[in-house]
């Protein structure tokens, strides 16, 4: 698997944005998703992902969804 940060550049490079503002972009995506109301199956779904705080990081997100798509 990619490292992490070999993963943030490459997206970053991808998309011609800075990866601060590529970091900002992902977290402010997932700080509205945790927010909004959703069905049942999408916040069964986003419980499911360990996170340290209310909302994961871009980094909790992507371990996790790798791990799944791994099993």
């Amino acid at each position: 698997m990619m490292s992490m940060r070999k993963l943030y550049r490459k997206l970053s490079r991808q998309k011609g944005v800075s990866l601060k503002s590529l970091k900002s972009d992902m977290q402010q995506a997932l700080d509205t998703a945790w927010k909004m109301p959703q069905d049942s199956s999408v916040r069964e779904y986003q419980e499911s992902i360990p996170a340290r705080g209310a909302v994961p990081t871009p980094d909790e997100v992507i371990l996790h969804s790798a791990k799944k798509a791994g099993s």
